[in-house]
């Protein structure tokens, strides 16, 4: 577990969850324990050169945390299809006015979007506030059930409850252990 958080293979795909994903619930060594990025500089330093997000790499790391955790507490709401808590919600939205937007209509009459924001807190308020409104319509976000894992992730298909098959392999090996110890 601990090469594939040095890898980070997850990280560089979406800046959202580039951020979200950098706890591991569980994680630790022991399995007592959580294992945030943020408070390892090895980690720490691998996720700012990993992330795609050139301005989110930059910022320092106590706003990154502060930002990390309205982000968490919007994508877990999401992922439990509850109500996105007032303060999550305030904080989300007084962030996402720094992240401005322009509406063009391009040559074949769709409605093109473009991001004109250079604050990063804003342009990700934004796009978790996207995350959460599309998620009370469809499966949007879910948190992996693997052991050891608890990234938040958008699931392919409606059935799909680990972020990646070496989750659900693990998954899988747990539950077997599991099964084996309850019968001896």
């Amino acid at each position: 577990m601990m090469r594939e958080l040095a890898e980070m293979a997850w990280i560089g795909k979406d800046d959202v969850f580039d951020l979200s994903n950098t706890v591991t619930l569980g994680g630790s060594p022991d399995g007592s324990g959580d294992i945030d990025f943020f408070t390892d500089v090895g980690l720490t330093a691998t996720w700012r050169i990993r992330t795609q997000a050139r301005d989110l790499a930059t910022l320092r790391l106590d706003t990154l945390i502060a930002l990390r955790s309205l982000v968490r507490a919007a994508l877990d709401a999401a992922d439990r299809e509850i109500r996105l808590p007032k303060p999550v919600r305030e904080s989300l939205n007084n962030l996402s006015v720094g992240a401005p937007v322009v509406l063009t209509l391009d040559a074949h009459g769709h409605l093109v979007t473009t991001d004109t924001a250079a604050d990063a807190q804003g342009r990700i308020a934004r796009k978790v506030l996207q995350l959460f409104v599309q998620s009370q319509a469809s499966v949007v976000v879910r948190r992996c059930l693997a052991p050891s894992c608890g990234m938040f992730f958008q699931p392919r298909r409606t059935d799909q409850a680990w972020c990646t098959t070496r989750c659900g392999t693990r998954a899988r090996a747990a539950r077997y252990r599991e099964a084996r110890a309850a019968t001896t």
